[in-house]
């Protein structure tokens, strides 16, 4: 897991008196976090979210299997933020293959499908950052004709 640096001393705080040319001014509170760093926490924070609800899937399938292809589909989103493509990818698959398993084995059911055709649609924006247009393409068909049979007016 990605170990990332301790939010507090990325940022500096300003409660000490700045002189500048034209007088004395105080200036409260923290900087901003840099955008980049605020996008490796949330991806860190979603690596944990992913490995936490691993081990409850683990003693508990049929409860813990959605919440951990959603977790993983979050982590895909954020490791595209950071321009990991690949391993985004991979991510987003390992969500997809949980969802097909659940929609499979719960009888097809509304939910189960609908699950199914967001991470498949999901799946298709990672290829597609990734430059794998055919399978990016394909995975969006497929996800596209599963919306309609969920919502015919789609």
């Amino acid at each position: 897991m990605e170990k990332l640096p301790d939010i507090q001393s990325e940022m500096v705080w300003l409660n000490q008196e700045f002189h500048f040319p034209k007088g004395k001014y105080i200036l409260p509170g923290p900087l901003p976090i840099p955008e980049e760093l605020s996008m490796k926490r949330v991806a860190a924070e979603d690596r944990e979210d992913v490995d936490r609800l691993r081990l409850l899937a683990q003693e508990a399938p049929n409860e813990y299997n959605d919440p951990l292809a959603k977790a993983l589909s979050n982590l895909g989103v954020s490791l595209s933020d950071l321009g990991r493509y690949e391993e985004a990818v991979q991510v987003t698959q390992e969500a997809v293959d949980i969802a097909r398993k659940l929609y499979e084995k719960k009888c097809k059911s509304h939910e189960a499908q609908y699950l199914y055709a967001c991470l498949l649609e999901n799946s298709g924006i990672r290829l597609y950052e990734a430059k794998r247009y055919s399978e990016s393409f394909s995975c969006c068909l497929t996800a596209d004709m599963m919306f309609k049979k969920i919502h015919p007016k789609y």
